[in-house]
């Protein structure tokens, strides 16, 4: 992703990044078997992780995740953002709630949550629910709608679009960067298909805002023969 897709994706050129929360697994949900659970040796395999790209990028900025990985209000994820040189929002916060960015003229929305879906056929419910709602919010307030909306949360990549007044408009969910861990055995998403691993860029040019996507998975255990 980094040597290949990245520069071809970007053609080379300057890019700002965009870390959506859950850089850290935590402590969560009364689980066992994470390889640790000393937070600092965590931040310590975050920064070995990620740090190649965020010093490649001209900018980062932090989105958090959820209390349960990240802990309360963040503070576990706030203290990573920070080190890993993240850009504070006018609260003074390195992880921020979410983050909202222009790319060219189009307006980003990204946010870490968004419903989850164990079935493919249901994949779509949650994010059109999320583009309703803030379609419905901003026609009350008379705000500006977004071009692009950001999700994660569902460790699974999905893209839908609609055409509006000023084109496409984007739903994207990342994927996710977590291989399967007890919790995901018990859910029809998590027996059923492979973790996705990758990373998602937004691009203006000619006119015309639109994503390129890196999406990878695993190779299933092999076959056990039987007698």
């Amino acid at each position: 992703m980094l040597d290949e897709w990245l520069p071809w994706a970007t053609r080379k050129q300057p890019f700002d990044l965009c870390m959506n929360g859950d850089a850290l697994d935590g402590v969560h949900h009364g689980s066992v078997t994470q390889w640790t659970h000393n937070l600092t040796a965590q931040a310590d395999a975050a920064r070995e992780v990620l740090g190649p790209i965020c010093t490649r990028a001209k900018r980062v900025y932090w989105g958090r995740g959820t209390e349960a990985h990240v802990g309360q209000s963040a503070q576990d994820e706030e203290r990573l953002a920070r080190d890993m040189g993240a850009l504070k929002n006018e609260a003074g916060q390195y992880a921020r709630p979410y983050v909202r960015l222009r790319v060219g003229p189009s307006l980003i929305d990204a946010h870490h949550h968004i419903g989850v879906s164990g079935a493919m056929a249901s994949q779509f419910v949650a994010p059109g629910k999320e583009m309703e709602q803030c379609f419905v919010d901003c026609a009350r307030w008379g705000l500006e709608t977004p071009d692009v909306f950001v999700r994660s949360h569902r460790h699974r990549h999905s893209e839908q679009r609609i055409e509006g007044h000023k084109g496409n408009i984007i739903m994207v969910v990342t994927p996710g960067w977590q291989l399967r861990t007890p919790f995901t055995y018990r859910l029809l998403g998590g027996r059923a298909t492979t973790p996705e691993f990758g990373a998602v860029l937004i691009r203006h040019a000619d006119g015309e805002t639109f994503t390129r996507s890196f999406v990878r998975a695993i190779k299933a255990p092999n076959p056990e023969v039987g007698e």
